[in-house]
């Protein structure tokens, strides 16, 4: 199992679908705890995620027979870091959307850019930009 494994690294893009369907075949029949199951079938899983790039992950879990995708661990830690670079994402364009409208607040209140910039700490070119964007 494990020289086909290493195997199936230095497979060409051709050979590595059918070779990963007979260790997965394999690890099915002859390892008796389904995690480790499971583990041997992740990592060849990925080993075929990399391998070709250019198919997608459904497209590959399809191929290699694995009908319960989600259930995967490249398919959980992918599509949480996914969510985290979602929430990372989301929470910056919140912050910039809240700095801007304090900037257009405090201008709406009389201030100048140079004084919104010393209030807040930031560069004088960055309230500009602001409001000039705002017009």
């Amino acid at each position: 199992m494990g020289v086909g494994i290493i195997k199936l690294v230095l497979e060409s893009e051709s050979d590595a679908i059918a070779s990963a369907i007979n260790l997965i075949e394999q690890a099915e029949q002859t390892l008796p705890p389904e995690s480790i199951q499971r583990d041997i079938i992740d990592i060849i899983e990925t080993i075929v995620v990399y391998k070709l790039p250019q198919i997608s992950r459904e497209e590959i879990a399809q191929m290699l027979g694995l009908t319960d995708l989600k259930q995967t661990r490249f398919y959980q830690e992918a599509f949480a870091d996914g969510r985290q670079e979602g929430l990372q994402q989301g929470l910056q364009e919140g912050l910039q959307r809240e700095r801007i409208n304090i900037v257009l607040r405090l201008a709406n209140l009389g201030n100048s850019a140079e004084a919104i910039a010393q209030i807040l700490g930031l560069p004088l070119e960055e309230i500009q930009q602001i409001l000039s964007s705002s017009n």
